[in-house]
């Protein structure tokens, strides 16, 4: 019997964060083996999570100005697996507000440990800080009225193909045998 997908998320997601702040920013201290991240958890006793105000339903504030979200609740839960890797199970946990101008930094200068929200991995991120695995999937279409006839529609193909100003060398264009009128425009 297969686990439930959100549970599997949960676990690849918990495994991952513990790598990453297992393994992250620069050497181990040689007394215990942690990375300097888990060493400040172990010796403060405190998680510092960043939170976004409003980026439901990721990260938000309900009506008593509490932050929630479903990476909130990732992060709560990896906060329990950082206990057990540190041998303190009573951590408490320091919200940080963040801005989508500010959380990178935030990272980068160890003002947060983790950042719970709804931030894309691309490279130039990846050049500063290490993402966990993906933990949501999303996908944007354009759409027409169905009862909208067109003519013969091109579908254009552009790599990378979420560009759209990918130089023309790139895209390829053939007529659309789809008859899903949310691809195109006509």
């Amino acid at each position: 019997m297969r686990p439930p997908l959100k549970r599997c998320m949960l676990a690849g997601s918990l495994v991952a964060a513990l790598v990453l702040l297992a393994t992250a920013a620069g050497a181990q201290t040689a007394s215990e083996g942690l990375s300097p991240t888990l060493a400040n958890i172990k010796k403060t006793h405190v998680v510092r999570l960043g939170y976004r105000e409003s980026s439901p339903p990721f990260s938000f504030l309900d009506q008593a100005d509490r932050p929630i979200g479903y990476s909130l609740e990732l992060c709560e839960a990896i906060v329990d697996e950082i206990g057990v890797e540190v041998d303190d199970a009573n951590l408490r946990i320091e919200y940080v507000k963040v801005t989508s101008d500010d959380r990178i930094p935030a990272v980068v200068q160890n003002k947060i440990d983790l950042e719970c929200g709804s931030t894309t991995a691309n490279a130039e991120r990846g050049k500063q800080v290490a993402f966990s695995p993906l933990m949501f999937v999303a996908g944007t279409k354009l759409m027409v009225p169905k009862t909208r006839r067109s003519r013969r529609r091109k579908t254009c193909r552009a790599r990378p193909s979420w560009s759209p100003k990918a130089p023309p060398t790139s895209r390829r264009c053939m007529p659309s045998t789809r008859s899903s009128r949310s691809a195109s425009i006509s």
